[in-house]
């Protein structure tokens, strides 16, 4: 492994950006002409997919009309109820979204209601599976043991996630090279991962994706990276 340089390996970063979910306009203080440039940057790099906060959505939909960039539903479960968290989920599918990060209720997990957990996850479900929209499930791993990791995964692919997701990265806890083997030993082709949280370089995101990892969220500094490379997308 050495850092990446650019021409040379300009095919090896392409096979990322297809891999990529650019969250910087995740932000909470990502104003109009942030998302603007965050959208410019996912076409200009060829990212696979970019996850804007809620309010914004519309907007990143008409702005990457046409281009192939994708857009993600970020999370909203914990600040509602299952009831509005399901039409905020309804309204992002309508609006376009390709697919739904959803935060797991960890009160209720650590509460061991794993029934009332479930039946949280398999209604989204539901509603996505409808318009066939993968669902990734958020474990918020800086809070978890192993052991406990496994479990709350467990319950979250049993219950119709198709991705497990480290971290939002606003929390305690980052992704790391640990959970993405631990998460593939337990669960081997079942498990798709996106890893998330602290993801600040193409070197790391390369890591991610060669341990097992499907998806890598990068913020500001990995496209920082790209501009000094003077990276092109093909």
């Amino acid at each position: 492994m050495r850092l990446f340089k650019c021409p040379e390996d300009n095919g090896k970063i392409g096979k990322i950006m297809e891999c990529i979910e650019y969250t910087a306009l995740l932000n909470i203080n990502s104003t109009q002409a942030d998302v603007k440039r965050s959208c410019e940057d996912a076409i200009r790099y060829k990212m696979g997919r970019i996850v804007p906060l809620q309010m914004y959505l519309p907007y990143v939909m008409e702005f990457l009309k046409g281009s192939s960039v994708k857009v993600v539903q970020g999370s909203t479960t914990d600040v509602y109820t299952k009831a509005e968290h399901l039409n905020l989920v309804e309204q992002g599918i309508k609006l376009g979204c390709c697919e739904i990060d959803m935060l797991s209720r960890l009160p209720l997990f650590f509460d061991k209601k794993y029934d009332e957990f479930q039946e949280e996850v398999h209604e989204v479900y539901k509603l996505t599976s409808g318009y066939h929209i993968p669902l990734k499930l958020i474990i918020e791993t800086g809070y978890l043991t192993d052991e406990e990791k496994i479990l709350i995964s467990r319950l979250g692919l049993d219950a119709g996630a198709t991705f497990i997701k480290t971290c939002t990265g606003m929390r305690k806890g980052r992704g790391t090279l640990h959970d993405i083997l631990l998460l593939k030993d337990a669960f081997g082709e079942r498990i798709k991962i996106k890893a998330s949280g602290g993801i600040a370089s193409l070197e790391d995101a390369y890591t991610m994706l060669q341990a097992g990892a499907d998806r890598v969220a990068i913020r500001g500094l990995a496209v920082k990276q790209l501009r000094e490379l003077g990276y092109v997308a093909a």
